[in-house]
């Protein structure tokens, strides 16, 4: 139960909590669709190098988005960033 209300929580300070199920649902259908180019369906993970997930990270983190007016979640989570240290 702690832990529900951990991740309500958490979602809440993220900006998620307003976003409807099925638009949450729909964006982490989409990271999965991007994460299997890399891994494909029944991939052997065992292999992979923290090296080689923090490159696919970063590559993922600059690719721009249609859902983000096609900048970067880089850029939208940097400038987010910046607003918040004006304050």
């Amino acid at each position: 139960m702690r832990y529900r209300q951990t991740l309500r929580e958490e979602r809440k300070e993220r900006g998620e909590e307003q976003l409807p199920v099925n638009l949450r649902e729909f964006a982490n259908e989409n990271v999965n669709g991007l994460l299997r180019q890399y891994f494909p369906k029944g991939a052997d993970l065992s292999n992979v190098t923290d090296q080689c997930l923090a490159l696919i990270v970063n590559k993922l983190n600059h690719r721009s988005r249609k859902c983000l007016n096609f900048l970067t979640p880089h850029e939208v989570f940097s400038a987010a960033n910046r607003g918040a240290l004006r304050m």
